[in-house]
């Protein structure tokens, strides 16, 4: 494992696996935009940051040659994924990627990490229209009370959650790497791109 994260906590990946995939009609996770399913694509490109990479899932056995953070909540939403990954190994910060963005690089995941902030709730990319992006970035492990706080209270969205708290913010590079996929026309021209 590479570390840039200078005396920080250690990071764990999490792979958002798309939810029902419903607008596409096909497990966006094991769509293919690289020659390899996008599960293992960003599998290889997270491996060099983090410690361990794990697959957020409504049950293990819908990926069973990756390891699978099951949903531990009644929310149906990803930050079901998210607050189950930091409730599962709460001693780590996750960088949190969901498989429906196939323009994910090493760079975008070495310039999100090099702007960590660890004393912060999270450090996240904000689009073009300055919305923070809350699929693409890092939770640290002490966001879990407040994650849990905000569930319990009905939230569900992990954009709403990110801005009512203490976040870092952090531009992209390149907006294209936020680039998120949902049909089969989208899927077809990233493929043609």
């Amino acid at each position: 494992m590479t570390s840039i994260t200078n005396n920080l906590p250690p990071l764990n990946g999490l792979i958002l696996s798309g939810g029902r995939s419903s607008r596409i009609g096909k497990d966006k996770a094991l769509l293919s935009y690289h020659g390899i399913p996008q599960l293992a694509y960003l599998t290889n490109l997270l491996k060099p940051f983090c410690e361990q990479v794990f697959v957020s899932a409504k049950h293990k056995t819908d990926y069973p040659n990756y390891p699978v953070i099951e949903d531990k909540y009644e929310i149906n939403s990803p930050l079901n994924g998210i607050l189950s990954a930091i409730t599962t190994v709460p001693k780590n910060g996750w960088i949190v990627v969901a498989c429906d963005m196939p323009l994910i690089n090493e760079k975008s995941i070495q310039h999100l990490i090099g702007h960590r902030s660890a004393d912060k709730l999270a450090t996240c990319y904000t689009n073009e229209e300055n919305l923070i992006e809350p699929l693409f970035s890092i939770w640290e492990s002490h966001s879990h009370e407040s994650l849990l706080k905000f569930q319990n209270n009905w939230g569900m969205s992990p954009r709403k959650f990110l801005a009512a708290n203490n976040v870092n913010l952090v531009k992209p590079l390149d907006y294209k790497v936020l680039t998120n996929v949902n049909t089969l026309e989208e899927f077809k021209k990233i493929n043609r791109e």
